[in-house]
């Protein structure tokens, strides 16, 4: 088995790693670098051609992947719905199979309609827990894990003999922390390759350091009871709609402090179409759920042909004069900082509103809407969340149930710090070749 990073031996984001073994080629996760140098503003419309994308470093140099080409690949392979890990997957070429969770697919497919994300035009073949497939000489085994993206996939790939597990991104402390324990008490055996990520090494340094995330996201409800049960103003809660962990966590606040949470369009039709993945997904038609419109959510939904949807929930609609009648007594969700000035303009006063940012420390610049308006204000940003990475003790715990003979980072910023925690630690360069 032949081993390429093409991205994310250092740093995290635009995951791509691709095996060969005989004459079959796979690729998994082809994803949108993070902002920085390589930036990502491209799409299959990009004014580059094929050559500078690839030249530029914005595309991996891999030889019969992209639309443009004799397709060379046999598969894609997809771990989960985060954009630095498809994000570019609209440029594979249409007669190249790509293999997904069902999560996974209904959110790219959300994507399309809400984000104007080009569309993946191979057939797309779904990935089950646990469930064998081959594809030419690989045998291909995907693990649920736990992660902010739902149906999120570690792989088990094995050919020639040789067994490596990549491990996408992965945590132990939210919701679903019971696949990652499954993981640890019945572990895959005898991998020869272990590709681990890394992305929350190293972010113990600075601020993390001396504002931590909270521990799990069950500390992440009880603090937003605390909150609700305060306030005097609207709570208006800045998270991802897609991590629903998060949506649960603050639908049980909602409901044992006799809230009432305030959704969007977006938010809601998320809801639903991952509603198969458990019945325990909060709906939008529950008690205690109302939907706030916004125009150009309405648009897209009427556009893409879901005005059956539209109809349905506009029988749960909240209109800004009730809104701001019960603001007291509403948790308002938005994931969008573009949002948020449309948000607190309608509203009469600012004593006693709080402001919950429940997203990565990170995308709060100082310079976006949240923090503008705070400091004018001289508003409090509470910060309710917990990562949806594993931190080191939880690395740890993998790689010891795993008991890999070779450990290599992946989608770290950090990789030397591996030899410090971990044995058998080999770093790679992106686009080197590594025989396993």
């Amino acid at each position: 088995m032949r081993l390429t990073i093409h991205r994310g031996t250092r740093e995290i984001g635009g995951s791509c790693v691709e095996l060969a073994s005989g004459a079959t080629r796979i690729v998994l996760d082809l994803g949108m670098p993070l902002p920085g140098p390589k930036k990502t503003n491209i799409t299959k419309e990009s004014p580059l051609s094929p050559s500078d994308l690839i030249a530029s470093g914005l595309l991996p140099n891999i030889r019969g992947l992209y639309a443009w080409d004799n397709p060379g690949v046999d598969a894609v392979f997809l771990s989960h719905a985060h954009r630095d890990h498809y994000g570019l997957a609209g440029f594979i070429h249409p007669r190249i199979p790509v293999y997904l969770s069902a999560g996974t697919r209904a959110l790219m497919e959300l994507n399309e309609i809400f984000m104007a994300e080009p569309p993946v035009l191979s057939e797309k073949r779904l990935l089950a827990d646990r469930e064998r497939l081959e594809v030419g000489d690989f045998a291909i085994t995907p693990y649920l894990v736990d992660h902010s993206a739902p149906d999120a996939m570690a792989l088990l790939v094995e050919a020639g003999g040789k067994r490596l597990f990549y491990s996408g991104d992965l945590r132990g402390h939210g919701r679903k922390r019971g696949s990652f324990e499954r993981i640890l008490h019945n572990p895959p055996r005898n991998i020869d390759c272990l590709l681990l990520e890394g992305t929350a090494l190293g972010r113990s340094q600075g601020v993390e350091e001396s504002r931590p995330d909270f521990p799990d996201e069950q500390s992440v409800e009880e603090e937003l009871v605390s909150l609700l049960s305060a306030k005097t103003n609207l709570a208006l809660m800045l998270c991802s709609s897609q991590n629903l962990d998060r949506l649960v966590s603050a639908y049980r606040a909602v409901l044992r402090t006799n809230s009432l949470m305030v959704i969007d369009l977006y938010t809601a039709f998320v809801l639903q179409a991952l509603s198969p993945l458990s019945p325990r997904l909060p709906q939008y038609h529950w008690r205690g759920m109302r939907i706030k419109y916004w125009k150009n959510h309405a648009e897209k939904l009427a556009g893409s042909g879901h005005q059956d949807f539209l109809y349905a929930a506009n029988k749960h609609k909240i209109k800004m004069p009730e809104l701001i009648a019960r603001r007291a007594e509403i948790l308002m969700l938005t994931r969008s900082a573009g949002l948020f000035p449309l948000i607190t303009r309608s509203l009469p006063d600012y004593n006693g509103l709080k402001i919950v940012w429940s997203m990565w420390r990170g995308y709060l610049t100082g310079e976006e809407p949240v923090s503008k308006f705070c400091r004018k204000n001289n508003l409090e940003i509470n910060f309710v969340h917990t990562s949806g990475h594993a931190p080191l003790k939880d690395l740890k715990r993998l790689a010891e149930a795993l008991q890999p003979h070779k450990t290599i980072p992946i989608h770290t910023g950090f990789p030397h710090l591996y030899r410090d925690f971990f044995p058998n630690v080999h770093c790679l360069e992106d686009g080197e070749e590594l025989s396993i």
